[in-house]
């Protein structure tokens, strides 16, 4: 390390314990019922040295910008590029992009145009708030994408439960993996736990494999729109690559928005690890008696050894 970073390393540290706190969240760009303990994630912006603009302001953006697509009755659709899809978009098949998502690590399969062409079709790119993520951009061919949003303010707008008060008075759907699908299905029906998400009226539940509904596009857009009953007006999304072709189609077709929100999925399922960024006061309902095992729970904690904590038992619902 030269001289400059070593220099700009302490004056870090040394605002991190005068002016910063264990949550590793500063108090002025924190929303309510946020907490982050995790440490080493999106570094950059909590580094007021490294910050294009104060967060807080960021946040506020997102939440008018959304609120206002919302209001105006504009299909949008919102798709966020993490690690997986970025190394995907890039020409790489390695880790969970093989495990989960296409289950094959042949790359020639795929037409890497195509996604990026239907991408640029996308209302609203996500990518993570830091500058390894934006000097991927280019190199990917993707400079004509605005990053609207960022990856950080979704975790934060769910986290915090503020985008499903955004939603309220309007008619939602959740899409994702069927086994956590069906958790969310059977939770809606407790009072205490539709009270905790802001009473958002979630009435219908798509459930895609829990691996490798990336291998046949065509075949998991058909899943999905055999399984839409009724007019929705915002589906929350957890769901692989497949998304990037499917998500601008089916808001076409069927005039509704679509919001990526990852792993808020497994939030609304009840079995996200609180040490995922923001998700430190999340509240994880729990059914007594429901077999958890089949779920295939966040794809670090494994590697992490990540601890699922704040569980609260629903008591056995008697019909």
């Amino acid at each position: 390390m030269n001289i400059l970073g070593k220099i700009r390393r302490k004056l870090t540290n040394i605002l991190i314990i005068f002016f910063g706190n264990i949550e590793w969240v500063w108090p002025k760009y924190r929303l309510p019922n946020i907490k982050n303990i995790n440490a080493s994630d999106n570094y950059n912006f909590k580094n007021p040295f490294l910050i294009s603009k104060p967060y807080s302001h960021s946040l506020l953006e997102t939440i008018s910008e959304l609120g206002s697509r919302i209001v105006k009755d504009q299909p949008f659709c919102l798709i966020r590029l993490g690690d997986s899809e970025m190394m995907f978009l890039s020409g790489k098949m390695v880790g969970n992009i093989v495990n989960r998502s296409f289950l094959t690590s042949d790359i020639k399969k795929y037409d890497l145009k195509e996604y990026k062409d239907k991408l640029s079709k996308s209302d609203y790119v996500c990518i993570h708030d830091n500058k390894s993520m934006k000097s991927l951009l280019p190199k990917l061919s993707l400079n004509g994408l605005s990053k609207n949003i960022s990856f950080e303010n979704m975790y934060q707008l769910t986290s915090s439960r503020i985008l499903f008060l955004l939603l309220n008075g309007l008619r939602v759907g959740v899409i994702g993996a069927e086994e956590k699908v069906n958790v969310i299905k059977k939770l809606i029906t407790y009072s205490e736990y539709k009270d905790y998400i802001k009473n958002c009226d979630i009435s219908e539940f798509i459930g895609v494999p829990q691996k490798g509904a990336s291998q046949d596009n065509s075949k998991t857009m058909k899943l999905i729109e055999d399984q839409m009953q009724s007019k929705i007006d915002v589906y929350l999304v957890g769901m692989s690559v497949a998304k990037i072709l499917i998500l601008p189609e089916l808001r076409d077709k069927h005039k509704c928005s679509f919001i990526d929100i990852g792993v808020g999925i497994d939030a609304l399922a009840g079995v996200i690890p609180n040490s995922k960024s923001f998700f430190g006061n999340w509240t994880n309902y729990r059914m007594v008696n429901y077999d958890y095992s089949n779920i295939n729970f966040f794809h670090q904690q494994k590697q992490t050894k990540i601890v699922i904590e704040n569980i609260h038992e629903l008591g056995i619902k008697h019909d």
